[in-house]
């Protein structure tokens, strides 16, 4: 991975969904190659202390818990602030956070109004990205990578697996197959 990725070491790297999952490998994956500094992007302080150690443990020079919740709007601009509060540069930002109730059969919803799998899957990397674009521009040459669960939002939101009903982006639209969500 070292001669691939050598764009880390030295670098300030920011990853969301970093505590579990596909972010958490990655993340392990990372701290290897030396970032300056790895922004732990995650909702609760005890995940990302627990996370920082480990990081540590594996190479990352330093670490900032940047605390945010990608199911609110509020909660993904708490992670902006704390991120240029710290006044450091950004050169990668990987926007991986996801969530997936696969166990819901109802919509459920987020206090912003939004489905909630479209919200935090989507809505939310954008506004980070869009949020830190001028400390990334600042910081340049920088990368933005934006990971994303489509086939979920297919599932969720569309009542035939494969086909994304733009009509229907926040799944309001009462689903009539057998096996859809809503």
């Amino acid at each position: 991975l070292k001669d691939e990725y050598s764009f880390v070491e030295g670098k300030n790297v920011l990853v969301t969904g970093c505590t579990s999952g596909i972010g958490y490998a990655l993340a392990k994956e990372l701290a290897p190659l030396k970032p300056a500094c790895f922004f732990i992007a995650c909702r609760s302080k005890a995940s990302g202390e627990k996370l920082s150690e480990e990081l540590i443990s594996l190479g990352a020079v330093s670490t900032e818990i940047v605390i945010g919740d990608f199911s609110s709007k509020a909660g993904v601009q708490s992670l902006i602030s704390d991120v240029e509060a710290t006044g450091k540069p950004l050169q990668v930002l990987v926007a991986n956070a996801g969530v997936w109730l696969a166990g819901k059969t109802e919509k459920v919803t987020t206090d912003d109004g939004f489905e909630f799998h479209f919200q935090t899957n989507f809505l939310s990397a954008t506004q980070l990205v869009t949020g830190l674009m001028p400390l990334l521009e600042k910081s340049a040459p920088s990368r933005v990578s934006i990971t994303g669960a489509y086939g979920v939002m297919d599932e969720a939101l569309g009542p035939t697996l494969g086909k994304f009903d733009f009509d229907n982006i926040q799944g309001v639209k009462a689903a009539t197959t057998e096996g859809s969500n809503f």
